[in-house]
């Protein structure tokens, strides 16, 4: 890949704005009285850092 450190500096900064988003739905869940649907990593944030560890070429992706 060409541009991998480009490419992985830009994917990070969306990793970041999904984990933002995650966390306002956390508190957001906490304040109505839902905390428990709010526990883990939310599907988009898993799986932009998957994509990052496979970009990276990280054996352990998985294990963030």
């Amino acid at each position: 890949m060409p541009n991998k450190k480009q490419t992985l500096e830009l994917l990070e900064q969306i990793i970041e704005k999904a984990r933002q988003e995650d966390l306002n739905e956390k508190r957001r869940l906490a304040r109505e009285g839902k905390a428990e649907q709010g526990v883990g990593k939310s599907w988009m944030v898993f799986h932009l850092e998957a994509l990052k560890g496979l970009i990276s070429d990280e054996d352990e992706w998985y294990n963030m």
